[in-house]
């Protein structure tokens, strides 16, 4: 059975307030973590963006990924 966000509402509302905090500190922890994530995945961007300019690493045309990936299929 999913439970809905007004259900889980429900249930959070009758937390203490030390349960309720402690919940949401939680909460927001995970979406730091989420951040740090979305940070490191930055970094591999951009030293791969800078690794392609520079001529260090060869892109593949998406064309011949694309095909590559449909004969694995197949």
């Amino acid at each position: 059975m999913q439970t809905t966000v007004e259900t889980l509402e429900e249930q959070i509302f009758s937390l203490s307030s030390v349960d309720r905090s402690r919940l949401l500190d939680n909460v927001v922890r995970s979406l730091d973590e989420d951040k740090n994530i979305s940070a490191e995945w930055l970094k591999v961007t951009l030293r791969r963006s800078e690794e392609l300019r520079t001529g260090k690493v060869q892109g593949i045309p998406l064309e011949r990924v694309l095909a590559e990936l449909e004969a694995d299929d197949a």
